[in-house]
C-alpha cells in the first residue's frame, strides 16, 4: 500500500492529513497477525514543476542545435554528466539505465538546468530571450 500523506499547511490539508494517518493506522490494525511486514516511512519529494520541464526541454533543443547534438542525445549527456542513472548487471554485461526526467524532483531537474547553463558557457552560447 502507499498513502500520501500531504503537509498541513492550511487548517483544510491538515484535516486531511489527520484522516490519511487515522486510515493507515487503521489499515496496519488489520494486518495479519502471522505474517511479518516491513513498513518504510519516507519525506516526498516535490516533483519537478511543468515549468521546470518545459524550460529544460527547449534549453536541450536550444543547446543541441548549437553543438550539433538532437534535444535527446543532450538530454542523455546530462543524465550521464550529473549520474541520473543506474547501473544493471545484464547476461552479457552492465549497462547504465538512464532515469527519466519525468522522475526528477526539483532538485535533480535543477541541476540538469544549471548543468545546460554550464555548457553554454563553455561553448559562448547565450541563450535567446522570447519577448
Amino acid at each position: 500500500m502507499r498513502y500520501r500523506i500531504p503537509k498541513a499547511t492550511i487548517p483544510e490539508l491538515a484535516a486531511i492529513r489527520e484522516q490519511q494517518i487515522g486510515r493507515i493506522m487503521g489499515n496496519l490494525r488489520q494486518l495479519d497477525k502471522e505474517t511479518a511486514f516491513a513498513i518504510t516511512i519516507t519525506p516526498a519529494k516535490d516533483r519537478r514543476t511543468l515549468d521546470q520541464n518545459n524550460k529544460f526541454h527547449a534549453m536541450c533543443q536550444e543547446l543541441g542545435d548549437v553543438l550539433g547534438y538532437t534535444c535527446e542525445e543532450l538530454k542523455r549527456l546530462v543524465k550521464h554528466e550529473l549520474g541520473f542513472f543506474t547501473v544493471v548487471d545484464g547476461a552479457v554485461g552492465k549497462i547504465a539505465r538512464l532515469d527519466s526526467s519525468a522522475n526528477w524532483d526539483t532538485e535533480k531537474m535543477s541541476r540538469a538546468i544549471e548543468q545546460l547553463n554550464l555548457w553554454a558557457i563553455d561553448v559562448g552560447h547565450v541563450w535567446r530571450v522570447e519577448s
